[in-house]
């Protein structure tokens, strides 16, 4: 006789959203951040999620907050990951990473290195039709996460 498998998934998020100290220099706040999104899998383009989607609303959101949006590679950046695995033809489940790194001097070494210094992360579930918007709507919670803690004046 076959035992019934209870299966539990847990739906969250996770994260490190720390408010930087103002004393320290390589936290300070930045008045210009480059966006990278990175390359999204094609079952969830062909779905209707777009990279061009998230980097306009990243910038946006940036630029609301009084940011410059930079393409230069030596600016610091806020690096946007997004894996979805398609579970069955009706529902995706998702992980949403939103990285922040800047250029900052090891003291010891005496050399510039990118470090990441900000985090913040969330995992879901959405069908098909709602996965775009539902992980949109994720991006737009951990930007007002990042923008909170690195924008003094909001």
């Amino acid at each position: 006789m076959l035992s019934p498998v209870l299966v539990v998934l847990t739906l969250g998020s996770w994260g490190h959203a720390v408010a930087p100290d103002p004393h320290v220099a390589t936290l300070l706040s930045p008045r210009i951040v480059r966006v990278i999104v990175e390359k999204l899998d094609a079952d969830a383009v062909r779905d209707g999620l777009s990279a061009k989607q998230i980097r306009t609303q990243v910038e946006g959101r940036l630029r609301s907050a009084g940011l410059i949006v930079a393409v230069d590679d030596g600016e610091p950046y806020l690096y946007v990951v997004v894996t979805t695995a398609k579970a069955d033809e009706a529902t995706y489940a998702y992980s949403l990473s939103l990285f922040f790194g800047q250029p900052t001097v090891i003291e010891d070494y005496q050399s510039l290195t990118r470090l990441k210094t900000w985090s913040v992360g969330s995992v879901g579930i959405a069908g098909n039709i709602t996965m775009s918007g539902a992980i949109r709507a994720g991006i737009g919670q951990m930007m007002d996460q990042f923008v909170h803690a690195y924008v003094p004046s909001i």
